[in-house]
């Protein structure tokens, strides 16, 4: 809703059971995968965008804005890929460059700002 994308691609957090094989990070649905967005909105009907090799395909502007929410809503740390544009090198915003991350984004250390209020 802070965005209003509707052209989001999940690759997985966990099953049913909670198991995550063969992830061993996403176990019990706290971390997860998306793939990073397309600037034609094809994301979804399209494989993971390698953004290393295909890098002007992301819509960057919009990928960022999205991790800038979700950072907001308790999503803390992001492993990526960086890529290069123009020569420039580059990483999404709130993330790390992690080896076999070019294809997706990974959410990582969920941990909210919640406020009870009685």
């Amino acid at each position: 809703l802070e965005v209003s994308y509707d052209d989001f691609s999940c690759n997985g957090f966990s099953h049913a059971n909670g198991t995550s094989a063969p992830s061993v990070s996403h176990i019990n649905g706290i971390n997860g995968d998306l793939k990073y967005l397309r600037a034609d909105g094809s994301t979804q009907q399209q494989l993971s965008l390698h953004i290393d090799t295909q890098p002007t395909l992301l819509d960057e502007l919009r990928q960022n804005k999205f991790n800038d929410a979700l950072y907001k809503f308790g999503w803390k740390l992001f492993f990526s890929y960086r890529y290069t544009i123009d020569g420039e090198v580059r990483l999404l915003n709130h993330s790390q460059h992690l080896s076999n991350h070019h294809h997706h984004l990974h959410l990582h250390h969920y941990s909210p700002n919640v406020s009870i209020i009685e």
